[in-house]
């Protein structure tokens, strides 16, 4: 039941591709709702949560649920900021190693 519906939506997303229904710019956005939102939550649902409950119970799966919304912050922004400053960084010394070379 469960893989019939994941290749109803694959076949769906096909077909609607297919007819012009989703453009080229419609790409980025629907990649990033399902690797940052949707795939998370599949796994953590799939696997994680039913070996939780039935070890530590229902405390357990909030304990769970609480513990990766660190991991959605990383994937929301943190990693983002990270490189974005570093990579400003790398140009900062840069733009003063190309300076000194020419002066």
């Amino acid at each position: 039941m469960r893989a019939g519906c994941f290749v109803t939506i694959i076949i769906l997303g096909y077909v609607l591709r297919r007819t012009g229904f989703f453009k080229e710019g419609d790409f980025h956005v629907l990649s990033k709702i399902a690797l940052k939102i949707t795939l998370p939550a599949a796994i953590v649902s799939s696997f994680t949560l039913p070996f939780v409950q039935g070890f530590l119970g229902p405390m357990g799966v909030v304990t769970t649920s609480l513990f990766d919304t660190g991991n959605a912050v990383v994937c929301l922004g943190g990693a983002y900021s990270a490189v974005n400053s570093i990579s400003v960084l790398c140009s900062i010394v840069c733009i003063v190693v190309l300076l000194s070379v020419v002066l």
